[in-house]
């Protein structure tokens, strides 16, 4: 029972904790275009773009997921940024500029 709930105290130390992870968004393919900084992401928030490519300033580490969704109307309801998700980066991404095959309008870093 206690590993149980020490897995919950680690993830919400870890929730809107900074990564060190910094991440630009640019509106245009291949990381050009406007690119908005998103510096020291934390994890378990919502980033909020348009979001064609995205370039990291290190590599992903174990344990990091690094999710991208977009808008949502469900009954014509809008639902946040981040209401439907979309896709992942790869589990190995590194340092460098990456394309994304849709646009998204928000990202979230994870670590579990």
């Amino acid at each position: 029972m206690a590993q149980a709930s020490n897995a919950v105290d680690r993830r919400e130390i870890l929730a809107h904790t900074p990564s060190g992870l910094e991440i630009v968004a640019y509106t245009g393919f291949y990381c050009r275009g406007e690119g908005a900084p998103f510096p020291n992401v934390q994890y378990s928030y919502d980033y909020p773009g348009q979001i064609h490519s995205y370039s990291l300033s290190r590599d992903l580490v174990p344990g990091e997921q690094l999710d991208f969704s977009t808008f949502s109307v469900t009954k014509g309801i809008s639902n946040p940024a981040c209401g439907t998700y979309l896709a992942s980066a790869p589990d190995e991404v590194v340092k460098g500029c990456y394309q994304l095959d849709v646009t998204a309008t928000c990202f979230r870093l994870w670590h579990h």
